[in-house]
């Protein structure tokens, strides 16, 4: 019977395995199912916790993995990949000229493939730079020292931190006082332990700069790529309720059935049970 066919989550996936850039865990993705539909379309794409969830639900990895210890970039790589085996590899969006005297709608189109290379974790020291960092002796924690003699312990965000931060009075300081040692670190302290993990563990969010085509200006605009790939695939997933409704209604299945399908296969059972529908008039 199809109530019989919840997938196992322990099997290895049939894609590709790909190493995550800060942690260096190999991962791969399992196949989307109307469980995620349902996390995604009950979900808000700005809730760190709705990203932990979709990793814990599609990633598979041949280690023991306490996902929500995962660096924030980590998460934001893996949700990248989810969205790409979704949706494709290209972003298409718009924005606007920021110069008041023109003001024209402007296409904006890249690959996510060449984002996130962009964003890879610069680990050799960087010509020039001011500072350096090395593994300390406590378990997941660096020790950033600047040229200008500053001493910092630091270790990476992670997304259960970030979670953490929606319940702090003020998220910064809740960050930097789990991050950063000591306690009360001196402001040039805690900006040397920021420009240390923005280099292990570049953000997957800030500034993507261009010119307008119009007026040739440059311009900018911020692009948070966990939450513009989680918008994409929650408005995606607004879709699972009405595959549900058909696929009741016309082969009497239970919804926990329909949700282990597939997507892949469940849209093709649905738009079966469609065409049945139209052509019953």
């Amino acid at each position: 019977m199809l109530d019989g066919a919840i997938r196992r989550r322990d099997s290895e996936p049939p894609g590709a395995k790909f190493v995550l850039p800060v942690s260096g865990l190999t991962v791969a993705i399992h196949r989307a199912t109307g469980v995620e539909d349902v996390l995604l379309a009950e979900g808000r794409a700005d809730d760190a916790a709705l990203a932990l969830a979709l990793v814990e639900s599609r990633a598979w990895s041949c280690e023991i993995v306490d996902w929500a210890t995962l660096p924030i970039a980590d998460i934001d790589h893996l949700v990248v990949r989810m969205r790409q085996s979704i949706l494709g590899d290209r972003v298409i969006s718009d924005t606007y000229c920021t110069d008041p005297a023109c003001r024209s709608r402007m296409d904006v189109s890249f690959g996510l493939d060449e984002f996130l290379a962009h964003h890879r974790p610069r680990r050799a020291p960087a010509r020039g730079r001011s500072w350096a960092a090395e593994v300390s002796a406590e378990h997941g924690w660096f020790i950033a020292r600047s040229r200008g003699g500053d001493e910092v312990a630091f270790r990476l965000p992670t997304i259960g931190d970030l979670i953490q931060t929606a319940g702090a009075p003020t998220p910064d300081k809740f960050l930097a006082q789990a991050c950063i040692a000591p306690d009360g670190a001196s402001p040039r302290s805690r900006a040397l332990a920021e420009r240390a993990m923005a280099a292990l563990a570049p953000p997957l969010s800030g500034p993507i700069s261009g010119r307008c085509p119009h007026c040739a200006i440059a311009v900018s605009f911020h692009f948070d790529a966990r939450v513009y790939c989680l918008r994409e695939l929650c408005d995606r997933a607004r879709f699972i309720y009405e595959d549900v409704d058909t696929l009741a209604q016309r082969y009497h299945w239970s919804e926990t059935a329909i949700l282990s399908l597939p997507n892949d296969r469940r849209s093709h059972y649905a738009d079966l049970a469609r065409q049945a529908r139209l052509a019953a008039g």
